[in-house]
């Protein structure tokens, strides 16, 4: 007769197991396998990279966990102890510290697309392209000084949100006052940022994870969470978060009032808008700007006319496609929301054509954009 229960103490050794799959996995834990489908990690499987983002990514080989829970009767001891299977990893069992490990093999490694050719971080050490999540985040002090790691805002199962997977009950702002227990409240947070708080207005990540990392012809959050210093030397410094909602503002504007507000120091001389300092950047600033312009929560007083003008010269010059894949989405929000009788204009533009069809229907676009304002863009090109 098996010895269950001693079973259950031994050290396993994992380097002997094998992959299973997870079609295997889902026979079992058929919930799991549900949510998990729904996550953006799940939704890989349809282009073919189900096992890279799959159940044994972060749990580990399957085939002792397998082989071992044959036995009805292990599967029961198991389940009484509530200790967990020694058999398969379960990341939040793991030490905080360690957590961070089942993430890494696919978040600690370089991306792909054009941000390959570029420098891999700004100049604080902020990753610029995809896939380097825990090394940025590991340069934060939420995760130095803290215990902030990926399952502390992330989960793979349990969410309502399927592209950033947060866990179920948090937003935006909740996934900083979890810790940040004195700004729970909208009142103590809108003291602490000096901006109103409200489903349009800017949260807590908005400021302190800006949307700075470029890659597969997507501009995502940075996760090294940092305070915002507009009055840092661009040359040493990350592109400014508060300049890329008020990007009709310069780092000087928001210099001031950061050293009025929260009497940071004020090193910065007048100069262009953040958005058009980085759009003569390369590829990875571009896009960045290219993003801000575009976004629901710039200052409403940046008038959409010159930005619209900024984003479609972006859409018919940009060297590289992926930049202008990001413009012309960028094009379609602004649209969306303050000309949609101009949408089937943007419709018609395709990035990826040549210099010569994207100019025609690109014109079209001006054409249809300046009749809708009754503001002609200022830089028609024929």
């Amino acid at each position: 007769m098996i010895d269950i229960g001693r079973r259950l103490d031994e050290p396993v050794d994992r380097s002997l197991a094998g992959e299973v799959g997870p079609a295997v996995c889902g026979d079992c834990h058929h919930e799991a396998d549900r949510t998990w489908r729904a996550t953006a990690h799940g939704q890989r499987d349809a282009t073919g990279e189900a096992h890279r983002a799959a159940c044994e990514a972060c749990h580990g080989p399957g085939t002792l966990h397998v082989d071992a829970n044959e036995s009805v009767l292990r599967r029961v001891i198991v389940f009484a102890r509530g200790q967990g299977d020694p058999t398969i990893v379960h990341p939040q069992r793991i030490e905080v510290a360690d957590r961070a490990q089942a993430c890494a093999p696919c978040h600690a490694e370089p991306g792909s697309g054009a941000s390959d050719r570029l420098d891999a971080v700004w100049p604080d050490h902020a990753a610029r392209r995809p896939w380097q999540e825990i090394p940025s985040m590991q340069t934060s002090v939420c995760s130095r000084r803290g215990e902030m790691t990926c399952t502390s805002c992330h989960a793979m199962h349990q969410t309502s949100q399927t592209d950033a997977q947060l866990r179920s009950g948090l937003d935006r702002d909740s996934v900083c006052t979890q810790c940040h227990t004195s700004l729970v409240s909208p009142a103590d947070r809108e003291r602490h940022s000096r901006h109103r708080q409200g489903p349009s207005e800017p949260g807590c990540i908005d400021c302190h994870m800006p949307s700075i990392v470029f890659g597969d012809r997507t501009v995502s959050r940075t996760h090294a969470v940092a305070i915002p210093r507009p009055g840092a030397n661009p040359e040493v410094s990350r592109p400014d978060a508060c300049t890329l909602c008020h990007v009709n503002r310069d780092r000087a504007w928001a210099a001031m009032a950061a050293a009025a507000w929260w009497q940071q120091d004020l090193h910065r001389r007048p100069s262009a808008p953040e958005t058009t300092r980085l759009l003569a950047g390369d590829a990875v600033e571009r896009a960045v700007a290219a993003y801000a312009l575009g976004r629901r929560e710039a200052d409403p007083l940046a008038e959409v006319t010159p930005r619209l003008e900024q984003l479609i010269d972006v859409v018919t010059d940009d060297p590289d496609v992926d930049v202008r894949v990001v413009a012309l989405r960028s094009v379609r929000d602004l649209v969306a929301r303050q000309h949609p009788r101009v949408l089937r204009f943007v419709d018609d533009v395709d990035a990826i054509a040549a210099r010569p069809e994207r100019r025609r229907r690109v014109q079209a676009l001006r054409d249809a954009v300046a009749a809708a304002t009754a503001d002609p863009l200022r830089r028609h090109r024929h």
